[in-house]
């Protein structure tokens, strides 16, 4: 099978792992990409269905664990295989970059700074105080944005954490004893 298999030029196959790359699977139905490997490989639909899902696979992969290029798919000509994997060492840290790039973020704690204070409770007068927990939250954002979040937190708000915090503690040593 693999001997029936034409090798494309280098820039229809650096074409193919581009849409390889960048589509979705296509399920059942016929993809643009089996007909382009199809007509490019000169290969039957049935081959160029495999194909198609062999080179999703491979490609994406390659781009997330460079080690997979050393896993090209198999049955085809291995001249076709060092190409694929030359093509694929040149494409997949861009793709990576870029995938990344346009990947949405969640925020990431930083830092965090906390200092108590008592501020006037109730009518203001000079024996209502109460104790305040000041937090300042270094967060990250998208694209390496630092952002700054004060919080001020009272008494029975840190109790509260705190017995949440104890009992997620007991319930991972409970799970890690087991």
């Amino acid at each position: 099978m693999a001997a029936s298999m034409k090798i494309p030029d280098e820039a229809v196959l650096r074409e193919v792992l581009q849409r390889a790359l960048e589509s979705r699977s296509g399920g059942e139905q016929v993809t643009e990409l089996q007909t382009l490997i199809q007509r490019e490989f000169a290969v039957d639909s049935q081959r160029a269905a495999k194909l198609d899902s062999d080179l999703r696979s491979f490609a994406r992969g390659a781009v997330w664990s460079p080690s997979d290029l050393s896993k090209p798919p198999p049955g085809l000509p291995p001249q076709l295989s060092s190409l694929l994997v030359r093509l694929l060492q040149e494409i997949a840290p861009v793709w990576r970059a870029k995938a990344l790039s346009e990947q949405a973020f969640l925020p990431r704690l930083e830092n965090m700074t906390w200092k108590v204070v008592t501020r006037a409770a109730g009518d203001g007068g000079p024996s209502d105080t109460e104790p305040v927990c000041c937090l300042q939250l270094q967060i990250r954002k998208e694209m390496g944005k630092m952002e700054y979040l004060p919080l001020e937190l009272e008494p029975q708000t840190v109790d509260t954490m705190l017995d949440s915090l104890g009992r997620v503690r007991d319930q991972l040593a409970t799970v890690a004893r087991r």
